[in-house]
């Protein structure tokens, strides 16, 4: 068939032969095939609507459906706008009520600063956390808002592992600066196994004070066998550093050495004094000192009244007497000649029998009393010399003879 000019259909050209199958179309509708059948057009869209299929009948117009605080749908005039609720560019600083990573959460402060992690209450930073690039990469966690720095009221981790509370410097695996309270048992040194009772401290190595109290019961410093205390037993060292002391405070406190075959107290390269704060040897004692049993000395020289003496090193014999050579060295030494007198039961007697003797002088003149034991005379008064007779009396030189 060759037409040249117009030609009108009286019925709709089927699909079929190569029409549309209907006679008109909705002006701004979309077209789309029904198989053999005829070609149907959609309504007109509105803003934002989609033509959308399910694979198999025919397609729906419809709308993208937001989600909330998620995605924001904006139809428009032959546009369709989506968009999250806050920025969430790398260079911004978004908001989220909650946050979970199922993997790896990364924290990346590409411009050398410090990487933290900021927790807020109503805008305000309570507790800061992350590492100080400035001071090695120490691990904080510094508290009470305010700027990311150290603070020995946060807590400290550094490279090498050593944690510190109360420290920004800690240089042990836990340094703490301040009180550590535990209300069960504290183990140090390896511990395996446990205790009894709760509130003990099991330490197979030192236990170090720098600085305050053990405080025991009673809010006393160290509490030893208290009612309502324990013991605290030793079986290694108890070391007292240079310008510190051990001391008892209450006045009935006592230290006692019990329970041994022998109890020994060893005061190595140091002085002790009792009753004093400055002894100045081994041992000083400011007061009066009573012994009960007996005192060893055991230096070779003592002193008495600021005096020091060289002691014999054995006992001497009997009838020995201490003796100086002027020099504070005391050696034993027999007295020179025998006693003055001797007492043979019946009499006593010049022991030097054959001697004379004076009395109220050492010499014969001046003498009231002589005894010429060789003359068998007797003087009174005689300061001349020997008596004249058996018994001389002189007064006014008057004698006596026989």
């Amino acid at each position: 068939l060759e037409v040249n000019g117009g030609l009108t259909l009286g019925t709709a050209l089927a699909v079929t032969s190569g029409g549309t199958g209907v006679t008109s179309l909705t002006e701004g509708g979309v077209l789309f095939g029904g198989g053999a059948g005829a070609i149907t057009a959609s309504g007109v869209l509105a803003n934002g609507q989609l033509l959308i299929g399910d694979g198999t009948t025919a397609p729906t117009a419809a709308t993208l459906t937001g989600t909330t605080n998620q995605i924001t749908v904006t139809n428009g005039a032959g546009s369709i706008t989506l968009s999250t609720p806050q920025d969430i560019a790398v260079t911004s600083s978004p908001t989220f009520t909650a946050l979970t990573a199922t993997t790896t959460l990364t924290i990346n402060q590409t411009s050398g600063g410090d990487p933290i992690l900021q927790l807020q209450d109503a805008g305000t930073n309570k507790w800061l956390l992350g590492f100080d690039n400035s001071d090695s990469d120490k691990f904080r966690i510094t508290p009470l808002g305010g700027s990311f720095s150290a603070t020995s009221s946060g807590i400290t981790i550094t490279a090498d592992g050593f944690l510190g509370i109360g420290t920004t410097n800690p240089t042990y695996t836990l340094d703490i600066i301040g009180t550590l309270r535990s209300s069960s048992d504290l183990y140090i040194g390896g511990f395996a196994t446990t205790t009894a009772s709760t509130g003990n401290i099991a330490t197979a190595g030192d236990l170090t004070l720098s600085g305050g109290d053990i405080n025991g019961a009673n809010s006393a410093a160290i509490d030893i066998g208290e009612a309502n205390s324990g013991d605290i037993t030793l079986t290694g060292d108890v070391v007292v550093a240079d310008d510190s002391f051990l001391g008892i405070s209450s006045s009935g406190g006592r230290i006692i050495f019990d329970d041994q075959t022998t109890d020994e107290i060893e005061i190595t390269s140091a002085n002790l004094g009792i009753a004093s704060t400055t002894p100045s040897g081994a041992l000083g004692v400011q007061g009066t000192a009573f012994f009960s049993g007996m005192a060893n000395f055991y230096n070779a020289t003592t002193a008495f009244n600021g005096v020091g003496y060289g002691w014999p090193s054995a006992d001497g014999t009997a009838s020995q007497v201490l003796t100086t050579n002027g020099s504070r060295v005391l050696s034993w030494a027999t007295p020179g000649g025998s006693s003055l007198f001797t007492d043979d039961g019946t009499f006593t007697y010049l022991t030097a029998t054959g001697d004379d003797m004076v009395i109220g002088a050492s010499a014969v003149t001046g003498a009231p009393f002589f005894f010429d034991v060789s003359a068998k005379r007797m003087g009174i008064n005689t300061y001349d010399g020997s008596p004249a007779s058996l018994l001389e009396l002189q007064d006014n030189d008057t004698g006596l003879g026989s």
